[in-house]
């Protein structure tokens, strides 16, 4: 599901060295977290390989991610984080294309900040 968010926005931006994406998979609950490093790795290897650098699992305390982020837990979501580290914008589930749309003229100005940010020497390219 959050592949409708994430292929159009790599298909868009894929060239642009600023733009980066991460999927994020947040494991909850007490019975999942003796488990978190085996779901991990069964969750990475569902991915190919070329995904695996930006792919995170996160099992720590979810409640402040909760609070903060997601509407709705069960659902994937989608986050444009700025150059300063701000979410400006967040949907979950099943996008439409006008949320697409959306998302991706967001990014092209967040994109447009960050290289103007970086331009003034106030955030530092990341060397990967």
């Amino acid at each position: 599901m959050c592949d409708k968010y994430r292929l159009p926005f790599v298909d868009k931006f894929h060239e642009e060295p600023l733009a980066q994406h991460y999927e994020i998979n947040v494991v909850d609950g007490l019975f999942f977290k003796p488990f978190s490093r085996f779901l991990e790795k069964n969750l990475r290897k569902q991915r190919a390989l070329e995904r695996h650098d930006t792919f995170l699992c996160f099992s720590g305390n979810t409640k402040p991610i909760k609070e903060k982020f997601l509407e709705n837990t069960i659902v994937g979501h989608a986050l444009l984080v700025d150059c300063n580290g701000l979410v400006r914008w967040r949907a979950h589930a099943n996008p439409t294309d006008e949320e697409i749309k959306f998302m991706l003229n967001c990014s092209k100005i967040l994109l447009k900040d960050a290289q103007r940010a970086l331009k003034n020497n106030r955030i530092m390219p990341d060397h990967r």
